[in-house]
């Protein structure tokens, strides 16, 4: 990796940084990440050309996402909490500077339980215009109030909002953040009570919405009416509720994305449901992640694609299998044979190196471009 890093596309380094500094969905389930810290270790190990490409590249700081995944228990008192958050938004605004661009995408992690949430509204603010994702797992601070001024675009540029840790009435705080954020059409949030002022807002507004509790269907169906993305998970979405999550799905025709998340209920309980929910004629992008469930793809027939499965598998753009098992090589070479349009693929397992070995014969049919992402990521790049 001397001199030929220079002919690599500075987009090609920018996701090869990316797949070192953040973990796959099952690593991230089981693992404390520590992007920063991975940053820096990344950086000061490769080639001076890598490095001096790769830093200069204003990619790589409009998508950089900066963590901060310590507890109050990590912290010494406020004012070691108050130190370390300046240190991380102090990085922020390093990015800002190197990405030479106004229109700069930074995603905010702070997994901590703050001493002074306001605090935290006086560091996030100052840039608030640059972001494009904002993700925050503490209470919404309630001076968000005040500083939200009628008519004024506090987030201009926000496309998508991730609210976690939400105290018991966020409603008039939420509405604020939509009002200043003209842009924002995704939201994920694991809040159950919800306002009756959220829903004054425009339907056209979201399209992508990801509800991690346990909330109506009634609910559901006024919050995603114009949805073209949803994520579905068992750990307490619907609880045993899959046939009303399955019906609410094939309501919405124009469902190009779809996520499920099955943790702990038992495959057999659940499964009629889901592939009902997977024959939408629209769908494109599928994504299952089986992290208690092992041998799936066998149970299921997914070796042998016929019928709606063949049918479903041929028009699947982007493929995502997590399991906590791996299945046969087999299993992965027919899934791909079935899947003639695939263009991006992440099978999640540890044997991807010996599956392209097998694919030697049938390369050409299949994207250099799915099996290129798809070592990335199973040797943890």
């Amino acid at each position: 990796m001397m001199a030929p890093v220079r002919q690599i596309p500075p987009e090609v380094l920018s996701q090869i940084f990316w797949h070192c500094l953040y973990p796959t969905p099952l690593e991230d389930e089981y693992t404390i990440s520590k992007p920063m810290e991975r940053m820096c270790r990344t950086l000061s190990h490769v080639c001076h050309s890598w490095r001096e490409v790769a830093v200069n590249d204003s990619c790589l700081w409009n998508n950089l996402e900066l963590d901060s995944n310590n507890s109050k228990d990590d912290y010494k008192d406020r004012s070691d909490w108050r130190r370390q958050t300046k240190i991380l938004l102090d990085c922020s605004t390093l990015c800002f500077e190197r990405a030479k661009s106004r229109s700069s995408s930074l995603a905010l992690w702070f997994k901590s339980r703050v001493y002074d949430s306001p605090f935290l509204a006086d560091l996030i603010l100052p840039h608030s215009k640059h972001y494009r994702h904002l993700n925050l797992r503490v209470p919404l601070p309630q001076n968000f109030l005040s500083l939200a001024k009628p008519g004024v675009e506090m987030f201009g540029q926000l496309e998508s909002l991730i609210l976690v840790d939400l105290d018991s009435d966020p409603g008039p705080r939420l509405v604020k953040v939509f009002r200043s954020a003209p842009n924002l059409c995704k939201l994920s949030t694991a809040m159950e009570n919800y306002s009756p002022s959220l829903f004054t807002l425009p339907r056209e507004q979201l399209t992508h919405v990801i509800m991690a509790d346990s909330i109506s269907t009634v609910m559901w169906s006024i919050i995603l009416k114009q949805c073209i993305s949803i994520q579905l998970g068992s750990f307490s979405l619907f609880r045993n509720r899959w046939g009303e999550a399955a019906d609410l799905c094939l309501s919405l025709l124009s469902l190009v994305d779809l996520t499920i998340v099955l943790g702990g209920h038992p495959f057999k309980q659940v499964e009629s449901n889901i592939w009902d929910a997977m024959s939408l004629p629209a769908l494109r992008t599928l994504r299952l992640r089986f992290l208690l469930t092992v041998h799936v793809i066998h149970a299921r027939g997914w070796d042998t694609p016929s019928g709606k499965y063949g049918e479903l598998l041929s028009r699947i753009e982007r493929l995502s299998i997590a399991l906590c098992e791996s299945p046969s090589l087999d299993v992965h070479l027919r899934l791909l044979r079935a899947s003639p349009g695939l263009l991006e693929l992440d099978l999640q397992t540890y044997n991807i190196v010996e599956l392209m070995g097998h694919l030697s014969c049938t390369v050409g049919a299949f994207p250099v471009q799915a099996l290129f992402l798809a070592l990335l990521k199973s040797v943890g790049l």
